[in-house]
């Protein structure tokens, strides 16, 4: 279960970097230049919009996939409307082959980034040239807290796609990223990541052993989230073609903050725990359960075999139900925790006459749908 962080996406509240540098900033979250079996390179072009002024720009390559050796920035300036190509940037511009990052590029007042335009595009050149993605400079307002990435497919290793997922945190302090896949309403599985200031994390093949490990799942109609434990981070995905290398760019759309909400049907497996039964022969079965819950409440209500318990949910998804009496001569009290896809609880009978005790364990898998906590 996702750890809560009070990931996200991608989640101590990190200062945010001064309004003008911010302002005065453009990011391009993915750029490469690797040569391999699937090579990838970037071509990056800046435009200066201004009928009237120049603009200094200053390139900063923040690498975090390779080698990553020192580089220094490039500075350059751009007359009126005059555009710069930088063809395969990471090798051109900062000489650092093999490797990957993202470049943040400081626009010089009194120019601003909204005074100039950043694109870049991301192709392979093997097994034949590809078209490529196209990846758009952003500023500050394309950050999320909370953001998800559409369009995820997996093929496995033959036919079919691949997704790679990443995120770059454009903030002075580090971040902590929570990418978590969902297919139709399922949970799937999640990946929790750091990422330093200024850098990036890639998961390449988020379905593979770098990610979930779950490479067998359909997954037309996946989605990833992304969700932080404060900074605002530039979350994106490339979903490419297993047989031509030609892939898609998927910028990280704004999401909204979970709430807590634990609520629905659960198929529910019980089993005696060893060594926790002073009432001898005890015989349990599997029963369905069901959690009735307002979507941000903290009360809820917990059926099970008929009998209905009255208690509460943390945010964290731990619960606890009032004892309840059943019969006269049993106490049954139960103590547990949500995940993503259902529940598991510990019970405890105590019967008064003759007095004996003897513990259960609950299993729930939730029939539809997900768990979800803030």
């Amino acid at each position: 279960m996702r750890t809560r962080r009070a990931l996200l996406v991608l989640l101590g509240v990190a200062a945010c970097a001064p309004l003008a540098a911010q302002s005065s900033r453009i990011t391009v979250p993915a750029v490469a230049s690797i040569v391999g079996a699937s090579p990838f390179f970037s071509d990056v072009r800046v435009f200066n919009t201004s009928y009237t002024s120049n603009a200094a720009v200053t390139a900063t390559y923040r690498c975090f996939i390779g080698a990553c050796p020192a580089t220094a920035p490039a500075i350059f300036s751009l007359s009126p409307r005059e555009s710069r190509a930088f063809d395969d940037m990471v090798v051109s511009a900062f000489a650092a082959p093999n490797s990957a990052g993202g470049v943040e590029f400081d626009v010089a007042a009194p120019a601003t980034a909204s005074d100039v335009v950043v694109t870049s595009r991301l192709y392979s050149t093997a097994p034949t040239p590809t078209v490529g993605m196209f990846i758009p400079g952003v500023t500050a307002s394309a950050a999320h807290r909370y953001a998800v990435l559409t369009q995820i497919a997996n093929g496995g290793s033959g036919a079919g796609f691949r997704s790679n997922v990443g995120a770059f945190n454009p903030e002075d302090s580090a971040a902590t990223a929570v990418f978590a896949v969902y297919w139709e309403d399922h949970w799937v599985g999640e990946v929790e990541r750091t990422i330093p200031p200024h850098s990036g994390v890639q998961i390449n093949d988020i379905f593979g052993p770098n990610g979930i490990d779950h490479a067998l799942l359909e997954t037309s109609d996946s989605v990833v989230t992304v969700q932080t434990d404060g900074p605002a981070i530039f979350g994106y995905a490339a979903v490419i073609d297993n047989a031509t290398t030609d892939p898609i760019f998927v910028a990280g759309a704004a999401d909204v903050a979970p709430v807590l909400s634990v609520g629905g049907s659960f198929s529910t497996r019980v089993s005696l725990v060893p060594g926790q039964n002073t009432c001898g022969n005890v015989t349990v079965q599997d029963n369905p359960t069901t959690v009735v819950q307002v979507p941000g409440a903290h009360a809820l209500t917990l059926t099970h075999a008929g009998i209905t318990y009255g208690g509460t949910v943390a945010d964290d998804g731990t619960f606890a139900m009032q004892p309840q009496n059943v019969g006269g001569n049993f106490t049954i009290t139960i103590n547990g925790q949500f995940t993503p896809q259902g529940f598991t609880a510990t019970v405890r009978v105590d019967q008064a006459a003759p007095a004996c005790f003897y513990l259960v364990d609950w299993v729930g898998l939730k029939d539809v749908g997900a768990n979800f906590f803030p």
